[in-house]
């Protein structure tokens, strides 16, 4: 009898209420922002919309994203 064992992929992607630097402001436009992604050892912070927008390439280079977006109030 043999007993197969699973191993976890890699995580790169983080979504927890850990907080990031709070009030940072977005690098693209200065609002205050909900996503933070490592690239390079440099955190890098956007709002909702940017993150939104660059979010694909950054999942593709950074070493860790924390996604505090479910934050946003409508």
């Amino acid at each position: 009898m043999t007993t197969a064992t699973a191993t976890a992929p890699k995580v790169t992607e983080t979504k927890s209420p850990t907080p990031a630097p709070s009030h940072e402001p977005c690098d693209a436009c200065g609002v205050r922002s909900f996503y933070y992604a490592t690239v390079n050892g440099t955190v890098m912070s956007y709002c909702s919309h940017h993150a939104t927008k660059y979010e694909v390439n950054l999942l593709a280079v950074a070493s860790k994203i924390v996604d505090l977006r479910y934050m946003v109030s409508p």
